[in-house]
């Protein structure tokens, strides 16, 4: 059934094994079987095969030789498994990995201890840490994360919701200073909780905010601001008007 056969007709040389296997895998499980004939240990593969009705399935081998009391090589023994389940969820992780890295947002999974377990192409380009130097340390010490609120009570609201929003300080590897909007998310991979973190770079627009605040405030002319439709918004610019009574 592993490779689409009826009972008692897989093939029983390894010419005709050979054929069934997909042709980009074929050389790297040829090259695992002779392994096991170097080997006096258990030799393991994966590869693919092509079932007569054109479908591909993933299959992982274990095998090794058996021998005689003078070492020499009786036969070949081993059992393969079905893996097409586990590659199937593997393709789609890694597609999912590769539509975050398409995102400019700075995009962390961590555990509720602040675990880093993957690091977007966005984080490293806002933060400065490679992957590879951010993965494994603690998210909010390696940022040094100031938070609106305990980090206490945001992680039992996240519990109880699944969903929590705030504005943070991160710093970065050069020592900036970095405002994000931050979405994070509980989810729960393998039966172990872990947290999906969305950070978007506000830094220059609350800089520009900042900016506008304190021009109105030594501005002696009457200045306010409206949305599209004419309310009044000073905290949220939408079209800015500026009035001069004279």
């Amino acid at each position: 059934a592993l490779y689409g056969l009826a009972a008692g007709t897989f093939p029983k040389s390894q010419e005709a094994w050979e054929a069934l296997l997909h042709p980009e895998d074929r050389r790297q499980a040829t090259a695992a079987v002779e392994k096991a004939f170097e080997s006096d240990g258990t030799i393991e593969e994966e590869w693919r095969v092509v079932w007569p009705d054109g479908s591909v399935h993933w299959l992982a081998g274990r095998f090794r030789v058996l021998r005689d009391k003078d070492n020499k090589p009786l036969s070949l023994t081993g059992v393969n498994f079905d893996i097409s389940a586990r590659k199937e969820v593997e393709e789609a992780m890694r597609r999912q990995a590769e539509l975050i890295d398409l995102s400019p947002n700075a995009i962390i999974t961590c555990t509720f201890e602040g675990g880093i377990k993957t690091w977007s192409k966005g984080a490293e380009k806002l933060y400065g840490w490679t992957a590879e130097e951010a993965i494994g340390q603690r998210t909010h010490s390696l940022l040094r994360t100031e938070f609106p609120e305990p980090l206490e009570k945001i992680l039992e609201r996240l519990a109880a919701e699944s969903n929590w929003t705030g504005k943070l300080i991160h710093t970065a590897r050069d020592g900036r200073k970095v405002s994000v909007q931050s979405y994070w998310r509980a989810e729960e991979v393998s039966k172990t909780p872990e947290i999906l973190e969305s950070n978007v770079d506000i830094t220059a627009l609350l800089e520009r905010e900042e900016q506008y605040r304190l021009f109105v405030k030594a501005s002696s002319q009457l200045v306010w601001t409206t949305n599209a439709v004419g309310e009044v918004h000073e905290e949220a610019p939408v079209v800015r008007v500026v009035r001069v009574e004279r």
